[in-house]
């Protein structure tokens, strides 16, 4: 038996997951399937026989359907999509098809929609476009290069505004470009190890240079990586200008090197002339008492211990004094030099003048306090001074002068070495005066280039020199103090 088609079409709407819902051209409910049921969460189709739809939708989904309807009523079909509320207050995506009743005169009779729950299908697609939205921002807004790359690395699939001022290029002309046509020649070698590293998972960051499309060669920090569908995302940085200022940083530090290798050689030499000063000092002395030439015999450091005599600063001083230098080494024993110096006349043989005439009102063998580090030419000093008739007490340090002059006060004049370890000479001489009272000073040293100014009270005397000299510089400073 055959059965009636209106009965088919009954069956097919009461077991199909499609909602149906049929209205009057009022808008008022006539009928509706279970499926339709279930999406409006209603129990039967009786409960909204004879009510308005207008209930189940959103303002705005209510707005798209009247345009809907009247599409409808001219005898049109329509699909579109709409937000439907369940009366216990879920929300879905519903999309409709609408069809139009009409009657045997043509007239319309009212509305029969189908209803598709596509929930879950706008969801993903609304994600989809907020996604595509958001990564089209971040892509359009952001400071560093971004370009996705094709999987078979033959150019870019997408590349931001950022990337294309950096290049030169659009995106248009990247779409083709392979990474090669933009790594620099020196880098060259290191781009299929990269793209290795990248398809086993791994990130790369390194710096590298970058050919623009007008020629020039820029610095970038890269970072790469290989997406789940096969694209390659790198997001590159222009360093141009902090890999400059590092260059000349470097640079900058090189010469600052340089510089203080030259000042340590600098203080080395001088430390060195400062040493022969004093032994020429010593050597000096000897020769005004002995009146022939005579030769001193030097030995260097052992090995290990400082950096040797310093061999040009030597010849220099020697050299000044019209003398020679003779060498000779020893492999395991060390190096022998020689000094010759030129005798002295036998008429000013231990020629010492005797002490200044004095003034009526100054003390008879002046008090003097002689202060070097070096006890061989402190001690010449000493005896040079005393041979004129000074009183003589001697220091081998400013501290050691200060406690001298602590338990045996009473100075008339102040010789004093200017370098020295601890407190240095001028130092000394201020603690003194500040102690003692105004006393005169004369300076010895064997740095010519130390700055110290000579005024009333005050004498610079350079090494080396002869007892007469220093006799006859520290006599008007005594005189002074008189």
């Amino acid at each position: 038996m055959t059965i009636p088609r209106q009965q088919v079409l009954l069956r097919l709407a009461q077991g199909t997951e499609v909602g149906i819902w049929e209205i009057d051209k009022a808008g008022l409910t006539r009928d509706l399937n279970p499926a339709m049921c279930a999406l409006l969460e209603v129990n039967s189709a009786a409960e909204l026989e004879g009510l308005s739809f207008h209930g189940f939708f959103t303002a705005e989904s209510l707005e798209t359907m009247e345009r809907e309807h009247a599409k409808r009523q001219t005898g049109m079909r329509s699909t579109y999509e709409v937000e439907l509320c369940g009366r216990r207050g879920t929300r879905r995506i519903v999309m409709i098809s609408g069809v139009p009743l009409v009657d045997e005169q043509g007239q319309l009779d009212g509305l029969i929609g189908t209803f598709v729950d596509v929930t879950t299908r706008a969801l993903m697609a609304r994600e989809l476009a907020t996604s595509e939205a958001r990564y089209r921002t971040f892509m359009t807004e952001a400071s560093d290069a971004i370009l996705v790359g094709k999987p078979d690395a033959s150019g870019y699939l997408d590349a931001n505004p950022s990337a294309c001022r950096l290049l030169g290029y659009s995106v248009e002309e990247l779409f083709d470009m392979p990474p090669q046509r933009l790594v620099a020649p020196a880098h060259l070698e290191r781009l299929p190890i990269a793209f290795d590293e990248m398809a086993r998972g791994n990130s790369i960051l390194r710096r590298r240079e970058l050919r623009t499309k007008d020629g020039r060669t820029i610095h970038v920090e890269s970072n790469s990586k290989q997406l789940p569908d096969g694209t390659y995302l790198s997001i590159v940085r222009d360093i141009t200008a902090q890999v400059q200022m590092e260059q000349e940083r470097s640079e900058l530090e090189e010469r600052l090197r340089q510089k203080q290798r030259i000042e340590s050689l600098g203080q080395l030499a001088s430390g060195v002339a400062h040493d022969f000063n004093n032994l020429l000092l010593v050597i000096m002395h000897g020769l005004e008492d002995s009146g022939d030439a005579e030769s001193v015999a030097l030995t260097t450091k052992p090995v290990g211990q400082g950096t040797g005599l310093g061999l040009a600063s030597a010849y220099g001083v020697v050299l000044q004094h019209r003398g020679a230098i003779e060498v000779e080494s020893r492999e395991g024993t060390g190096s022998t030099f020689t000094i010759y110096l030129p005798a002295l006349s036998p008429g000013h043989a231990g020629d010492v003048p005797a002490p200044p005439p004095y003034s009526p009102n100054q003390r008879r063998d002046p008090r003097v306090v002689v202060v070097d580090d070096e006890p061989a030419v402190r001690r010449m000093m000493v005896n040079a001074l005393r041979r004129a008739g000074y009183q003589v007490r001697e220091a081998e340090s400013a501290d050691a002068a200060l406690r001298l002059l602590e338990f045996a006060p009473g100075l008339d004049a102040l010789v004093s070495d200017v370098r020295m370890p601890g407190m240095n000479g001028p130092e000394l001489h201020a603690q003194i005066e500040r102690l003692h009272g105004p006393v005169p000073v004369l300076f010895v040293t064997g740095h010519p280039e130390t700055q110290l100014e000579e005024h009333p009270g005050t004498r610079v005397l350079l090494k080396p020199f002869r007892a007469t000299a220093l006799v006859e510089a520290l006599a008007p400073l005594v005189g002074a103090s008189g």
